[in-house]
Order: structure tokens, then C-alpha cells, then sequence
């Protein structure tokens, strides 16, 4: 793509991947139309369905193409199944308020590698391209900055006071610690 073309959106790639793939299925349909008798012969076909008489022909010739998600999910390191796993994981780690980071990610994506027994290491954009394709599912946000306020409140002698006054209405019976 070039430089000055703005990038595409996930519902325009959504958009363009259901388009294929109707398309697609259109084929799918001349073809076995053709082999079962519905259409006798391959114009009628191709002018029924609205597909190009050249790309009937060579479905017909070299086989039905794979649709966009089954020919990417080729050069994926993680089977569907897993991928959608992944993404379920980092959600629900994000309801509880724990978003995980690229790190973790890629340690989670990797450990579902070994449990198939491949021992290869993801490549160093594997998590940029992983996020990219879950654009619309995964939302990673920056971590926070240490806030130096914040740092300075956490003195030792603040904290020994804080857990001393735990310690005292603990034991004054005042509430239990669990």
C-alpha cells in the first residue's frame, strides 16, 4: 500500500473479506451446479450467477480458490481455534481490570505452541500483526506513568503507620483479617 494511502479500517477489511467470499460462494455454486446437473452448461452458469466467464473456467480447470481467511490462516503460527482462545483470554483478563501486555501475549501465544509440541519462537512483530488481525476485538491501552505524587506518598514510615493501625484495630477486634 502506499505511503500516502490512509490504512484500512477492520470494518472495511470485514467488508471486503464478505464480499470475496460471497463471491466466492457464487463460484462454489456454478461449480457444483455444473456437476449435478443444474446448469448443463458453463455460459448458462456463469450468466445465471453473475461471475466472469474466465474465473469459472479456472475454478473449473485448477480447483475452487480458499477463501481470504483460510488462505492467511496458512501462514498464521496459531491455528484458528487458538487465535480466538488468545483474544478471549485478554478480554476477560480486561473485565477484571488486568489488561495484559504485548509480553504476556506473546508468552500465552507461545505456550499454546508448545502445547503442540512446536518449540519455534514467535517473530518480534508477531503480536503487532496478531493485534491487527483482532484490530476490532482487542483494544491495547499505554500503560500508566508512576505518578511522582503518588511516589512519594509511599515512604516506609507512612506505610509502617498505615499497617500499624491495621495491626492495632485487628487486634482490638474491631475487624478480622482473613
Amino acid at each position: 500500500m502506499p505511503p500516502h494511502s490512509p490504512r484500512k479500517t477492520a470494518a472495511q477489511r470485514k467488508a471486503r473479506e464478505a464480499a470475496e467470499n460471497s463471491r466466492l460462494d457464487k463460484l462454489q455454486k456454478a461449480v457444483t451446479g455444473l456437476a449435478d446437473g443444474t446448469y448443463t452448461t458453463i455460459p448458462e452458469a456463469y450468466e445465471t450467477l453473475n461471475i466472469p466467464e474466465t474465473t469459472l473456467r479456472r475454478a473449473l480447470k485448477n480447483g475452487l480458490p480458499k477463501k481470504q481467511h483460510e488462505r492467511q490462516e496458512s501462514n498464521y503460527r496459531l491455528i484458528r481455534e487458538e487465535e480466538i482462545e488468545l483474544v478471549d483470554a485478554v478480554k476477560e483478563m480486561g473485565r477484571y481490570g488486568f489488561g495484559m501486555s504485548r509480553g504476556e501475549i506473546r508468552e500465552m501465544a507461545q505456550d499454546f505452541l508448545s502445547l503442540r509440541g512446536i518449540r519455534k519462537m514467535l517473530g518480534k512483530n508477531w503480536v503487532d500483526r496478531f493485534l491487527k488481525r483482532w484490530d476490532g476485538e482487542i483494544v491495547m491501552k499505554n500503560e500508566k506513568i508512576f505518578d511522582p505524587r503518588r511516589a512519594a506518598m509511599s515512604r516506609t514510615e507512612i506505610i509502617d503507620d498505615f499497617f500499624g493501625k491495621v495491626r492495632y484495630l485487628s487486634a482490638h477486634k474491631f475487624f478480622f483479617l482473613c
